[in-house]
Parts: structure tokens; sequence; C-alpha cells
């Protein structure tokens, strides 16, 4: 069914708050199971919001909050922080369990910088890939809390910082920037090499993968993305200036943005890829996230508050309807 015909005569959502950090807004996640909207930000907080009332419920703050993943049970949740990763359920924040070797912050530094920098969980919830920037890429199992180093960094005896990890959308494979600047394709659990995609020259910001896996976005920090068939390792799309994107989770479609308030969806269903393109406003965006059943968008940016875009209606949504006329 396209994308545009899902939502014909489902009731219309008001969203009423302003969903605000203190700083800029880093990634968001949307949790069905209890209508929340969980986000972290510039401000070192990891917040959690009633939606789409906007009031926020719950917030956790701590040195180096800096990346967050949503589990498909809707329920629980991983953060990063200078300690290290945590474990814990949306519905009971205080209870949290650290999954790895706790860490004090260093002495007489002026300014201290996240540990972690990348993380993504499995889809069925019993992994967790974790990027250290001093020892690499590991995987930890939640059944026995053991972790497994993946990859050190090193690559044909050159060592490179790895800063992106991604499970795929149904879990048989993870891919990660790896430190020649190619992005790895593993099995998701046996950690079996499959295939790499690049060399692409650059830096590598965020993976994104496809409903159904066949295709998987590659932002880049030169302010390019591009989509390459899984399979094959082919490209099959590029999309100059745009800096992040990140797939539908129910169709094949990549919703982009720049650094200039621009957004684009990109239908990738047609025989030639069609493109619809939105201005708002922002001057850095820093992530883009879908809720589970691919009608709204979620854009963390410089703006401080979490921008919200219909995918159906093509507007950006504060304060009114989604799908309707403005309140």
């Amino acid at each position: 069914m396209p994308l545009l015909f899902a939502f014909h005569g489902s009731p219309m959502i008001h969203v009423k708050g302003s969903f605000t950090h203190e700083g800029e807004v880093g990634k968001t996640f949307f949790s069905k199971r209890h209508s929340v909207l969980i986000s972290n930000g510039e401000d070192e907080k990891l917040r959690i919001w009633s939606f789409p009332e906007g009031k926020q419920v719950a917030c956790i703050e701590s040195l180096c909050l800096d990346h967050v993943v949503v589990f498909n049970d809707g329920d629980s949740l991983a953060w990063s922080c200078l300690e290290g990763i945590y474990l814990s359920k949306i519905s009971n924040l205080k209870e949290k369990v650290l999954l790895t070797p706790k860490r004090s912050p260093p002495k007489d530094v002026v300014e201290i910088k996240p540990i972690i920098t990348g993380m993504s969980v499995s889809p069925r919830g019993d992994f967790i890939a974790y990027v250290d920037a001093y020892s690499g890429l590991h995987m930890i199992s939640l059944a026995s809390r053991t972790i497994v180093t993946v990859d050190s960094g090193k690559k044909n005896g050159v060592f490179g910082e790895i800063k992106v990890v991604r499970f795929s959308s149904n879990g048989p494979l993870l891919a990660y920037s790896n430190a020649i600047n190619e992005v790895e394709l593993r099995t998701g659990t046996e950690l079996k090499r499959v295939r790499t995609i690049g060399n692409l020259s650059d830096r590598i910001r965020h993976l994104s993968f496809s409903h159904d896996d066949k295709y998987i976005s590659v932002s880049l920090d030169s302010k390019a993305t591009k989509v390459y068939d899984v399979l094959s390792g082919k490209e099959v799309c590029s999309f100059q200036d745009f800096v992040i994107g990140e797939f539908s989770p129910v169709a094949h479609v990549l919703a982009i943005a720049n650094n200039k308030g621009r957004l684009r969806i990109i239908d990738m269903t047609k025989v030639r890829v069609q493109e619809q393109e939105f201005s708002l406003s922002w001057k850095s965006v820093n992530s883009i996230s879908w809720q589970p059943d691919g009608r709204v968008i979620q854009i963390g940016s410089n703006s401080r508050r979490i921008r919200f875009f219909d995918s159906v209606s093509r507007k950006e949504i504060l304060k009114h309807s989604v799908g309707g006329d403005e309140q």
C-alpha cells in the first residue's frame, strides 16, 4: 500500500507541547507501548515526554549522556554516559543496570568527551553493539552479560576511529564504519564478514537500513547521503548537501535533511526515484527518526525543540492536527 494512502480515514493527532531541550536536540525515539517520546540533547539530559501532549514525565541527567536506544518491546532502553552503558525501563527509570565496566571521570581534563560514540540494539533485543572511542566496536549479550570485541579499529595496519554502528531492521546484519571509511557488513550474531561498501573517502556519520534490509543509506561528513543495494553493494542514488538520512520503518521511503532547513522525502519504489522537498527552519540537523507506523517524522536540530513532520499531509506539525487543518 502506498504510504500516502496508508492513513486514509485515521483519526487526527493534536501535538500540543513544545518538546524543548536546553540546547540542541540529539536523537529521538517513540515508544508505541507507552505513547511516549524519548529524546536526548546537548544539555546531557534524557527526557521522556507524553505524546502528543508534550508533558515531560521523566528526566535523567548524567555527564556525557550522548546515546540512547529503545528496544522493540517498547519499554526497555539503554543509554550511555561517562560511566558506561545503562539498561533500564521506561516504566521505571529509577532501576538501572550497568552493562559495561564502570568508568570514572578523568582527572585534570578541561573538556570531558563521550567515550561511547555509537550504539545500536538488535531487533530482538538480545544484543547491544556499541563503539568505544578507545577500543573499537564491541557487542554485549544481554542474556549472558558478556562482552566481545568485534573490531579493534585497526584496518590494514591503520588505526582509525569507528563512530557509527547499526543493526539491520530484521537483525541478520550488523553494519558499521571501519577504520578506512568503509561500511562493513557482518552477520548479526555470528559476526562473520559479509562484505564491505566503499571506500567512501570520508567519515561516515549515520547509517540506516530500509524496513526489509534491501537498502542501506550512508550519510557522510562531506554533506552527502548515498543509498546502496545491500545484496550487491552497488550505489543506487546519491544526494549532495544532505547530511543525514533515515528510512521509514514500514516502506521504501527515505527522509533526508540538510543544514539549511530542507527536508526531502524520497520514494524508492518508483522506477525513477521520486523526490519531494520541503522548506523548514534550522541551521543544523542532528537526527531524523520515524514513529513506528511510518506517519510522523521527528527531527532533532539546533532549534532546541523536537520538530515534527507529517509524511502524509507533507506539513510540519506543532500545536495543530496531524493530517488536518491548523488549530
